[in-house]
């Protein structure tokens, strides 16, 4: 059950069984995260992970901390 591994992950990470249930109970956050999804694959052609655009460039390959040195 994926529940049950989410709640242990949040328990991890000090939530309370009280804290991880009022989390996934709200979902303005998720509404949030999908409109942000949507505005990214709408405006800048975001399609994949991962994908970063830096000055205004896309970079869609994984760089190694170097490369995105470079970049930056």
């Amino acid at each position: 059950n994926y529940m049950q591994s989410l709640e242990t992950f949040a328990k991890v990470g000090g939530f309370s069984a009280e804290q991880f249930a009022s989390c996934m109970s709200d979902t303005t956050g998720e509404m949030r995260i999908l409109a942000m999804k949507k505005d990214g694959a709408q405006y800048v052609g975001v399609d994949r992970t991962p994908f970063f655009v830096i000055n205004g460039r896309v970079y869609d390959d994984m760089p190694s901390a170097q490369k995105m040195s470079a970049y930056i």
